[in-house]
């Protein structure tokens, strides 16, 4: 059941949805690798706090032109950039991972996914630049081309803070993984 968000403090792990990411590859002794996050479908998910929502994708902003991407979401272990973002049938952020020592978090991100390790990606937004729209039972809205049947809520306008890759994504959402292979 959904938690009634008009009385209630979202917590910041709430705002850390999971997501696909694809590592490519530069070569040897290259300071940056490619990536590419399928970082939000159009599509609702069932989330631990928010009950189903769905991120309008039209209302999505960027807090900045260029997003660092951390490990895990955390500050102190920025890893790599995002550049480049689409929204065309779901938010794809693509950039780089950076490295600067042979055994720092980029570098073993790289490594460990190049041997299988199925690394994800997840997305963290701004709680004070969102608005949630709730959708009750009976009621729906469009949203991202479709009819979102309610109950459930959907972000609009929202903000794009901050991506992040991990060993398991922040929400309950199937994702496909890291996977090295050509540049994407």
């Amino acid at each position: 059941m959904p938690v009634d968000l008009k009385t209630k403090t979202i917590p910041l792990p709430a705002l850390r949805f999971a997501a696909d990411l694809e590592l490519g590859r530069n070569g040897d002794g290259a300071k940056t690798v490619p990536v590419k996050l399928r970082a939000r479908s159009t599509q609702p998910v069932d989330h631990w706090f928010f009950g189903r929502i769905v991120h309008d994708l039209a209302g999505m902003s960027l807090g900045k032109s260029r997003l660092a991407i951390d490990y895990c979401h955390r500050d102190d272990e920025v890893i790599g950039y995002a550049s480049k973002f689409e929204t065309a049938g779901g938010l794809v952020a693509s950039g780089a991972l950076t490295h600067f020592e042979e055994k720092d978090r980029a570098s073993e991100v790289i490594f460990k996914s190049g041997e299988g390790v199925p690394y994800e990606a997840s997305i963290f937004f701004d709680p004070a630049e969102m608005v949630l729209e709730y959708v009750p039972e009976g009621m729906s809205v469009p949203v991202n081309g479709f009819s979102f049947e309610g109950p459930g809520v959907v972000a609009r306008p929202w903000t794009l803070r901050g991506l992040a890759v991990c060993p398991c994504g922040q929400a309950k959402h199937p994702a496909v993984g890291l996977r090295a292979g050509p540049s994407p």
